[in-house]
């Protein structure tokens, strides 16, 4: 990218003419590489030091009001041979819903993922591949379907619904799910994914009222947060900022349970 000298003579870098995603969501300047550095990192500033992917997928938006086509008013719903892990809990558009509701009202109550990589995780389906963010997830859904009752009804009366009767059931039914997954060298690589999924379902227990699941559940993401140390802030050297905010939020939400 070519540099140019301002008023005081100081050269600066040209902003992108398009922002990548991440800048573009969060409405803040794109700064690429200087051309000697391109051969480095391809990423901006920012996704250099969040230390997330760089991407440009993003369709420019065009200026001016939008025009109300069929196809803008009908919801973005994936094509209908193609098949998700979650499709016996929900279909894809619900499942995202749910996320979504995560998101909007209950993230300030239990902060447990970075939200921009969360999201573009989400985007990309990523729970297809990584079975860690599908647990994730799931207990993220657990916890939406758990904690907003109110809601429950609305999720009923989707176009696909829910495919389980109760909160109950379909709580179990993520639990399941995730303990299938792992294999008996589960608990001897830690990390902060296996400690939020722990601490959801417990979360979600909690709600249900199913203490002696909470409790089990709570005991064992305490467990993993002492053997993370995240109640040692020197252990966090060497972790980039993502996974020290993360682990920070994890140390405090393991805190809040038992005071």
């Amino acid at each position: 990218m070519p540099e140019r000298a301002d008023y005081n003579g100081v050269a600066r870098t040209d902003l992108t003419t398009q922002a990548c995603d991440i800048c573009r969501k969060r409405k803040v300047k794109c700064l690429l590489p200087s051309p000697e550095n391109a051969a480095l990192s391809s990423r901006c500033q920012r996704c250099e030091r969040l230390n997330i992917l760089c991407t440009f997928n993003s369709p420019s938006k065009p200026r001016g009001p939008k025009r109300r086509t069929e196809a803008n008013a009908r919801s973005q719903e994936p094509p209908p041979d193609v098949r998700y892990r979650t499709d016996d809990l929900c279909n894809r558009g619900l499942f995202k819903i749910l996320m979504q509701d995560y998101l909007d009202r209950l993230y300030p109550l239990v902060p447990i993922v970075h939200r921009p990589s969360f999201r573009e995780a989400l985007r990309k389906d990523q729970d297809c591949e990584d079975e860690g963010f599908y647990a994730v997830t799931l207990g993220i859904a657990a916890l939406v379907v758990a904690t907003l009752a109110s809601n429950f009804s609305v999720y009923k009366s989707h176009a696909q619904p829910l495919q389980l009767s109760s909160r109950k059931e379909f709580v179990h039914s993520c639990y399941k799910k995730a303990v299938l997954m792992r294999s008996w060298s589960y608990f001897d690589q830690l990390n902060f994914q296996k400690f939020a999924v722990s601490y959801l379902f417990s979360a979600a227990f909690l709600q249900l009222g199913d203490q002696n699941w909470s409790r089990m559940l709570s005991v064992e993401a305490m467990q993993i947060a002492r053997l993370l140390k995240m109640h040692l802030i020197t252990n966090y050297e060497g972790l980039n900022c993502i996974e020290t905010q993360l682990r920070k939020k994890g140390f405090w939400l393991v805190f809040y349970i038992y005071v």
